[in-house]
């Protein structure tokens, strides 16, 4: 695929590999993996639903990053700017099950700009805006209208979920590194892989629009 890249054949990588269970999608995944690893020094990002790829992170020398209460959690706004703000709506739209009003994208994106980078700061800022917030829109207006979304965001941070979206930071790759897996097991058994997903793609488009002589997959 990267030849054909080059030669403008394609423009993307995008690939999806299809088959009965027990057929080997898994084994050759792993297998063009880790040969792009040694043999093309690309850099991989794997996220793992499964816990299936602790081997091929450990012969590859891959980072694993673990997400769970005692491993570590996600953190939404990790990326920071337009990542951050779409993936934080996203989880707020999909506990609310509907789309965010215009009035509501508007807040949120102004308590953001605004607000430490972390679930748990954003969420007292919903209910309590930054003053430089409370300049722009008074302040009341914007804590009622942010109400159903921070008491959403809330529930990231309380019961069977505690501890998967309050981390600080977000997964750092370097430009020498082989690459890292992120294992979303737990975030899976909870049931909340869906904005784990969400999370997780936010930090991979921020990463993905920094520019690197790596070829990434």
């Amino acid at each position: 695929p990267w030849g054909w890249r080059d030669a403008g054949i394609i423009d993307s990588y995008t690939t999806i590999v299809m088959g009965a269970s027990g057929a080997g999608k898994s084994s050759l995944i792993k297998s063009y993996l880790w040969r792009q690893i040694k043999t093309n020094g690309a850099q991989v990002v794997i996220t793992d639903p499964k816990g299936e790829y602790a081997g091929l992170a450990a012969a590859g020398d891959l980072d694993r990053v673990r997400i769970g209460p005692g491993a570590g959690g996600l953190n939404p706004m990790g990326t920071g700017g337009s990542s951050g703000f779409e993936a934080v709506a996203a989880m707020a739209e999909w506990r609310l099950e509907r789309r965010l009003g215009g009035e509501e994208e508007a807040c949120l994106s102004k308590v953001i700009e605004h607000c430490p980078p972390s679930l748990a700061a954003l969420v007292a800022a919903c209910a309590d805006p930054p003053a430089l917030v409370a300049a722009a829109i008074p302040r009341a207006d914007v804590a009622a209208c942010l109400r159903p979304v921070s008491y959403a965001l809330e529930s990231y941070r309380s019961g069977r979920w505690r501890g998967l979206f309050d981390g600080i930071g977000s997964p750092s790759l370097g430009e020498d590194d082989p690459g890292l897996v992120v294992e979303l097991g737990v975030a899976t058994l909870e049931g909340a892989a869906v904005p784990a997903m969400v999370v997780v793609a936010s930090w991979l488009r921020a990463l993905l629009a920094r520019r690197s002589s790596r070829r990434r997959i």
